[in-house]
């Protein structure tokens, strides 16, 4: 038999060299690494200058990321976005939490928000309206907007000669603050400390903190009512069961039924309501729409004793005043007529007239006509007829 070791029987021994296990090449998907790291940066950006976007990048840049690995692992690019993803996510979302908590535990917190969400759900935003945000939040009220504002029509307050001629013609008035229409504009002002109690009731839901009862007007509450306020201005019962933390208010103009708290967002939804003036008082007295047709207007108008309303005409309606109770004076073209209770007074299109009150007088005025609105009024200076 062949010897296989030719003689030897003993080999030295030669150990196996170890090899340097060689790192399994990256097979994944090199672009969506790339897009993620892409996702990421973006989300970094926008977490100072728009913070609504960050979630969106942040949420690509994990999910690129996850469809980039491959068999064995993902690329450095890849990795460093799902990072910088998680990481915009988590920071954003202790900020969310720690400005709300902020804003909902102090009052100028709510006021702020309830303010913002007026203006970002605003259909119809005015530039007073921003305006007014602006300073009061931004520049905490002060005039440093005073280039921006474009209300330059404050002159136009000059044209009144004396209080009673601005006070009867209040209605007239831009819809702007007191504060900016006038206190802003005024070089010599003087101001006096108010010792008592102040509390603004800008809302519906401090108002009824101030008020004495749970009800103004006729309301009717169950047992398992709780911290439920009525204020019915209309001359029907109002019946509230089982509520609780709600306010009602109900007027010729519109019910509303609302929570307390939110109760602060009605602005919103008042904007967007093309809807006519039911009732309104003015220093002259009120007046009370009854019945709209469609050729036809039915209103109670009630004036204070010593009050009138303008000498006016109308170019496209008739009108007829009933006399329901007090007395007073009406002037038709220029002739006087005593009127009582019971009297009843026409007027045609194009005729002047107006009517005086020596007590408290109530009408019902009816006015005829196919284009009934408010711009059909022509006003003239009254004759010394009395």
């Amino acid at each position: 038999m062949e010897n296989p070791y030719n003689g030897n029987y003993y080999q030295p021994y030669t150990p196996t060299p170890q090899q340097t296990p060689v790192p399994p090449v990256y097979d994944g998907n090199q672009t969506m690494a790339s897009l993620s790291l892409v996702m990421g940066i973006l989300a970094l950006l926008s977490l100072c200058c728009m913070p609504f976007l960050l979630f969106i990048f942040a949420g690509l840049a994990i999910l690129f990321s996850c469809l980039s690995k491959g068999q064995y692992a993902r690329s450095g690019p890849a990795k460093a976005g799902m990072a910088i993803g998680i990481s915009c996510i988590t920071l954003a979302t202790v900020l969310i939490i720690t400005i709300c908590t902020l804003f909902l535990v102090t009052d100028q917190g709510r006021s702020f928000m309830q303010d913002y969400f007026s203006i970002i759900t605003s259909e119809d935003l005015t530039e007073e309206e921003l305006y007014d945000f602006l300073n009061k939040y931004l520049y905490g009220g002060e005039d440093s907007m005073d280039d921006y504002n474009s209300y330059d029509n404050y002159d136009d307050y000059d044209d009144f000669e004396n209080y009673e001629d601005l006070f009867s013609k209040y209605e007239t008035l831009d819809k702007i603050s007191f504060d900016y229409a006038v206190v802003e504009h005024e070089d010599r002002i003087e101001v006096m400390r108010f010792s008592g109690m102040w509390k603004d009731l800008g809302t519906w839901n401090t108002l009824t903190e101030a008020m004495d009862s749970h009800n103004v007007g006729e309301a009717l509450f169950n047992e398992t009512c709780r911290n439920v306020h009525v204020v019915n201005e209309l001359n029907l019962p109002v019946l509230c069961m089982g509520l609780k933390d709600i306010v009602v208010s109900a007027s010729p103009d519109g019910i509303l039924v609302s929570d307390k708290e939110q109760s602060s967002y009605i602005k919103p939804f008042v904007n967007t309501l093309d809807h006519r003036v039911m009732f309104a008082e003015k220093s002259w007295g009120s007046f009370r729409i009854l019945d709209i047709e469609k050729e036809s207007l039915t209103i109670k108008v009630t004036l204070n004793p010593g009050h009138q309303m303008n000498y006016h005409s109308h170019d496209f309606r008739n009108e007829v005043w009933n006399v329901i109770s007090g007395t007073g004076r009406a002037v038709i073209d220029g002739v006087v007529y005593n009127v009582h209770a019971g009297d009843t007074l026409q007027m045609n299109a194009g005729s002047k007239h107006t009517i005086f009150a020596d007590t408290e007088l109530q009408i019902i005025e009816v006015q005829f006509g196919k284009d009934i609105n408010v711009h059909d009024k022509h006003k003239y200076d009254l004759p010394s007829l009395f």
